[in-house]
């Protein structure tokens, strides 16, 4: 016990010690229940040396704390890619409504969500075998009240001009502008599962697609059908529209992946900046700047578990 209460007395002084203002979560402090949390802390600074050490957080040598922080540890690989593409920092801040990346100091698309989608995500993932989903839902209303942003800072190339981090509290305010251009590609469809896990379109089977040389995606364990059914699980859509890719349980939102094109060019010009030499470099930078005007909505059905009510779902504009 009086180890414990040494390193919380600790890791109270590192925060201290960061002495910038807190990160405050744009979501209420009172959740659902009507109860009160807020957890917001000021950024935190981590500093890494080329083997993949920490060798600084808060602006404080690791090696003179009296504990490690092995956790924090990269691979040199990794740093040394960093380096090499002149990734001087990684930010990343739980800002309430999700969690928002900026590298160099360009914001990155991000995941967003609230409390309701957070717990729809984990019913899913509790149907694909998470254990103790139902702990983690209980935590939803902390994780969305959490005001936390850590930098990761690499070693920089010799001569490399410094990149400077974004401004405190900056990522709390990113918003994004989806394109109003019409989309560029449009694809539509819905699969169904049958009780044995066998994929169909339009009543064609898989293995009628497969004769004729379209594969549908692999049929699902007969366990997985069982796990779905007993949550309920009865349908589930994909949707990548100008705001983002987006998937729905029983037609409810997930925490979903948030981009425009502004976004989407800062993660093209990342992947040919880390990846120069790549064969695909060109066609990311064609490609992925352009995600956002794709206009894709998968819906794939499931059996219903015997005396089940159906869910009625309609694909989402």
């Amino acid at each position: 016990m009086k180890k414990q209460f040494q390193v919380i007395i600790l890791i109270a002084a590192l925060l201290l010690a960061s002495c910038g203002p807190a990160t405050v979560p744009t979501t209420s402090p009172e959740t659902a229940s009507g109860e009160i949390f807020m957890i917001a802390l000021p950024r935190i600074v981590v500093d890494y040396d080329t083997a993949g050490n920490p060798t600084a957080i808060a602006g404080i040598d690791i090696s003179k704390l009296p504990f490690q922080l092995d956790a924090l540890k990269l691979p040199p690989k990794t740093i040394a890619q960093f380096t090499s593409g002149n990734v001087q920092h990684i930010e990343m801040a739980f800002v309430g409504h999700g969690v928002v990346v900026y590298v160099n100091g360009k914001p990155m698309p991000y995941i967003s969500w609230d409390d309701a989608s957070l717990e729809r995500a984990l019913d899913l993932a509790a149907a694909f075998g998470l254990q103790n989903a139902d702990v983690y839902k209980e935590m939803v209303p902390m994780l969305t009240r959490l005001g936390i942003d850590m930098v990761l800072r690499f070693p920089t190339q010799p001569g490399a001009a410094e990149i400077p981090m974004t401004k405190p509290g900056e990522a709390a305010n990113l918003t994004i502008t989806p394109t109003t251009e019409p989309p560029s590609v449009i694809v539509t469809f819905e699969i169904k599962y049958d009780q044995f896990g066998n994929p169909g379109i339009l009543g064609i089977t898989a293995a009628d697609l497969a004769a004729i040389g379209l594969p549908l995606p692999v049929g699902l364990p007969l366990s997985t059908i069982l796990s779905l059914q007993a949550s309920n699980i009865q349908s589930i859509e994909l949707r990548s529209k100008a705001s983002g890719l987006y998937m729905y349980v029983n037609g409810e939102v997930l925490p979903n992946l948030s981009w425009d094109s502004a976004l989407l060019t800062n993660l093209a010009d990342l992947i040919v900046q880390l990846y120069p030499d790549s064969a695909y470099a060109e066609l990311v930078k064609a490609t992925v700047p352009n995600l956002d005007r794709l206009d894709i909505d998968i819906l794939i059905h499931f059996p219903l578990a015997p005396g089940a009510t159906p869910i009625p779902t309609e694909m989402h504009q």
